[in-house]
């Protein structure tokens, strides 16, 4: 939920793990309200008080409770993401967007393309930028995950 309020910072990215992982909160008919193995995994109890007709599910899936969620991570989404090490025209080529420059350490903000570990176009927003990349006469080595923090170490084999 702290996402969907745009409320916590990089720290915490790593929470959203759990969304794929069907001992947490995957699930084969959508998103766990609560994970299966804890003592209240579908139960189903009344709230004593103003509203004795409401109930509080704890189960497989609630479609308002996975929208929230949906647009949590729409929301961490729209602040940074990266496609690395794609191969084209024999160049590793990284789309990178970081709206303050913080999450991937490179310091840039905006859209960025980095062909070969080496930043090519910076700053640009989030609305698309044109590359012209010529086919390379040799492939260049696989770099590792995280080219776009500008690290040109090669891959480990």
């Amino acid at each position: 939920m702290p996402w969907y309020f745009n409320l916590p910072d990089t720290r915490f990215d790593s929470s959203w793990r759990n969304l794929t992982d069907p001992d947490k909160f995957a699930g084969a008919h959508g998103l766990h309200t609560i994970y299966p193995s804890s003592p209240y995994y579908l139960v189903q109890h009344r709230t004593p008080g103003q509203s004795p007709g409401e109930c509080e599910w704890n189960g497989p899936s609630w479609p308002f409770q996975t929208s929230q969620v949906l647009t949590g991570l729409a929301n961490l989404l729209n602040d940074h993401f990266a496609l690395q090490n794609v191969a084209y025209h024999g160049h590793r080529v990284s789309v990178v967007y970081d709206r303050v420059g913080s999450r991937y350490r490179s310091g840039l903000t905006g859209l960025s393309i980095w062909i070969d570990g080496e930043p090519s176009v910076s700053g640009g927003p989030l609305t698309g930028a044109r590359v012209d990349i010529s086919r390379a006469t040799e492939v260049p080595a696989p770099r590792v995950a995280d080219t776009s923090a500008g690290s040109t170490a090669p891959a480990a084999r």
